[in-house]
């Protein structure tokens, strides 16, 4: 986002030097404030379309959002087989595991083998 640092006072249409009172003189203030105000939005809206215009077209700025898309879609590929690893690795470890300790500590070894 760009935004100017330039005053603008030289689109000032009153001098509030020649104001002949503090009414006057806030008026003219306002004014003077509401023509900068708009003169540093125009020129910010110029710089922001010129921007957009050259980036529309600079052939390294659209290398570098395809290689950018590129890296990105083989990060997500990686964290995607490496989520798949882990899930396997975790259903191979639930499938080995032998809970026939815990059964045993229990008492319902002695359970399931009555019927």
């Amino acid at each position: 986002n760009f935004c100017t640092e330039r005053t603008y006072s030289w689109k000032e249409p009153y001098n509030l030097a020649s104001a002949p009172n503090r009414k006057v003189r806030r008026l003219m203030e306002e004014e003077n404030k509401k023509v900068k105000k708009q003169a540093k939005k125009e020129f910010n809206d110029l710089v922001r379309d010129l921007v957009a215009f050259v980036k529309k077209r600079d052939q390294r700025l659209a290398r570098h959002k395809s290689e950018e898309k590129r890296r990105k879609a083989e990060k997500k590929k990686e964290l995607d087989e490496a989520r798949r690893l882990e899930k396997e690795e975790r259903i191979r470890r639930a499938q080995a595991f032998d809970d026939s300790a815990f059964v045993d500590q229990a008492g319902l070894a002695a359970y399931e083998e009555e019927p």
